[in-house]
């Protein structure tokens, strides 16, 4: 077993082992609040009808598809963690599936959330995740994610005292945005919030899909395993 494969099971067991403990810690942070309110008002300009939504590494569905529960709006959470799943799938719709490789049918959703899930994939990935997400986005559609400022790589081995491992590691921010502009985004907005994150603060980035030409359009299409996308 690759020691990719080791360090992606260990993160998806311990969101399984820390459900109660994540839950009893995940409160949305004020510059979380703002960037995703920013996120719903571009929605209800941009579309008539009803909006798609996909929630990247859903966690419990807090804060995108219990903010969404009940809205014209369709949105779906995309966790690898079958206990945070279970908690998601009290506020909304949800699939099991691994971020780099959404079960999602291309150019399918108006908008992609991902808050505090890129920072859990490796660092030489982020490029192609970014693609992914392209892949999965209609023309001018919303990418809203939450990133590190300064590059990082850590673990902790009992994180939140719950006894459970976690992992970690993502670029600069200055290398996500360019891994953004390559896979066809544009950086509409940047918000930092003061909570920190590795060796720094957390960034808030909304881009717009405006060269979906750049996103990943290859086998890595789920044709088939999409749920109601």
């Amino acid at each position: 077993m690759s020691d990719e494969t080791d360090r992606r099971t260990a993160i998806r067991r311990g969101y399984d082992d820390l459900a109660d403990a994540y839950a009893a810690e995940r409160e949305p942070s004020e510059g979380e609040v703002a960037a995703f309110q920013v996120l719903r008002d571009r929605l209800a300009a941009a579309s008539s009808g009803s909006p798609t939504v996909v929630d990247a590494g859903c966690g419990a569905g807090t804060p995108v598809l219990e903010a969404f529960d009940g809205s014209p709006v369709e949105a779906v959470g995309i966790d690898f963690s079958s206990a945070q799943l279970a908690r998601a799938s009290e506020r909304g719709s949800v699939l099991q599936g691994d971020v780099t490789a959404l079960p999602i049918h291309s150019a399918a959703a108006d908008a992609v959330t991902a808050f505090h899930s890129t920072i859990h994939v490796p660092t030489e990935q982020h490029e192609a995740l970014y693609r992914e997400f392209a892949r999965v986005l209609r023309a001018e559609g919303w990418l809203l994610a939450s990133v590190g400022e300064e590059g990082w790589a850590g673990s902790n081995p009992d994180w939140l005292d719950a006894g459970a491992a976690m992992h970690w590691s993502f670029p600069p921010l200055e290398t996500t945005k360019e891994y953004l502009r390559d896979a066809g985004f544009s950086v509409v907005e940047t918000w930092r919030s003061e909570d920190s994150i590795g060796d720094g603060s957390w960034a808030f980035l909304l881009c717009r899909l405006t060269d979906p030409e750049k996103g990943s359009t290859d086998a890595s299409d789920a044709e088939g395993e999409a749920g109601s996308l």
